[in-house]
Parts: C-alpha cells; structure tokens; sequence
C-alpha cells in the first residue's frame, strides 16, 4: 500500500508544481502524453505475456491497453495541435474504439467462460453496453 501511495503522490506533486510553474495546460499536455506512452508500454507488455502464454487474459489486456492509449493520444496530439478541425470528427478514432471494445469482449469472454457454460453468453454484456450507449445518446440528443 506504501508504494501505490507513493506512486500516486510523485506524479500528483510533478504534475502540481509543473502546473504552478508553466500551468495547467503544461501540467495537463505532459501528463497525457505520460498516461499514452504508459498505456503502450503497458499494451506491449500484455501482448509479450499473451505471446508467451503466460495468462488467458493477457490478449484481453494487450487490446484494452493499447485502445486506451490509442484513444489517449488521440485525445492528447488533439489537445497539443490545438484542436485541428481534420481531428474533430475523423473516422479514424473509430479504430482505436474498436480495438477498445475487442478487449473488454475478450475479457468478457474469459470470465464468462469461468462463471457461464454457455459460450456465447460473453455477448451479452457488449449487447447491453451498446444497447444502454444507444438508448442515451437518443434520449438526450
């Protein structure tokens, strides 16, 4: 506990005084850029673990994480080209969604497997999502 305590501490302090001294979008820009380049690593590590068959959830893993920092630095070269109007609704995004999405059913499917005899019960939980996703955006459009 010592140690995630202090993980979380370093960065907040880094990012705090970064922030006091060049500001909050100096503070922010850095550390998004960080969490995308963490998410990869993190992504690179799963996938090794997945290619040496070290877990069933590594593969899971490996797509949530790199979704994740595909999405967070996205969001992040957004941010620090200023907004450019080409990124605003780009299908591309649609890509690092998708590779998002193909990791939370992977890992759907894992545990569904452990709980459920049913294979295809894994779906049920990407029906629901989309299903939930779908309903709000037309309700509160």
């Amino acid at each position: 506990m010592k140690q995630a305590i202090s993980g979380f501490l370093l960065p907040f302090a880094a990012l705090s005084l970064l922030s006091a001294r060049s500001g909050y979008a100096a503070a922010y820009l850095v550390g998004y850029g960080v969490l995308t380049l963490m998410a990869l690593w993190v992504a690179m590590t799963f996938l090794w673990l997945w290619l040496e068959r070290a877990t069933p959830l590594a593969l899971g893993m490996a797509f949530s994480w790199a979704g994740a920092a595909l999405i967070m630095g996205w969001w992040y070269l957004y941010a620090l080209l200023d907004r450019p109007e080409w990124m605003t609704q780009n299908s591309l995004l649609f890509v690092p969604l998708a590779i998002y999405i193909t990791g939370a059913v992977i890992h759907s499917r894992v545990i569904w497997a452990a709980i459920v005899a049913d294979d295809r019960a894994h779906w049920v939980p990407l029906a629901v999502a989309t299903l939930v996703s779908a309903l709000l955006w037309f309700w509160l459009r």
